[in-house]
């Protein structure tokens, strides 16, 4: 009876510890690591108009084609962040780990298996959960510059 009521008890403390892992405060969403990541954006997508630009002449055309590279590779950096924050390439980065440990003198796996290391990414991964938006409000911004620049220049043809 007691060892029923002791697996009750710990269950219940599993369910509650789940569930607090799962709450979303402010902070997950607006720490350093998200400032850093979303200057970080706009300086790349900057840097890649600058440099596009740079590379043909300077015109509006030119311009908008600039910042449409710069936006495309910003929001693809934070949907490929999204997807690799939900583990889709685990099994590719054990395979590749335990592969690379064959050549060592110590050849023991690095991992035993794909939960083990899903395990210990686990606490890093929720740490990170977020840190797509930076990328993809970075994103939206360049965006909204580039349709800026698509109507100056669809104004300029009339």
């Amino acid at each position: 009876m007691k060892d029923e009521e002791f697996d009750i008890v710990a269950d219940e403390e599993e369910v509650e510890e789940s569930s607090k892992k799962q709450k979303i405060t402010i902070k997950d969403f607006f720490n350093l690591t998200n400032l850093i990541c979303f200057v970080a954006s706009l300086i790349i997508g900057g840097l890649i108009y600058v440099i596009f630009c740079l590379c043909k002449d300077f015109s509006l055309y030119n311009s908008l084609d600039g910042m449409f590279v710069a936006t495309s590779v910003i929001i693809f950096i934070g949907l490929f962040d999204l997807i690799l924050n939900k583990g889709t390439f685990d099994v590719i980065a054990v395979g590749f780990s335990n592969f690379g440990r064959m050549f060592k003198k110590d050849p023991t796996k690095k991992y035993d298996g794909i939960y083990e290391y899903q395990e210990l990414k686990k606490k890093k991964r929720l740490k990170y959960r977020f840190r797509f938006l930076s990328f993809l409000i970075a994103g939206i911004i360049l965006l909204t510059i580039t349709l800026v620049l698509y109507s100056q220049y669809y104004n300029s043809l009339s």
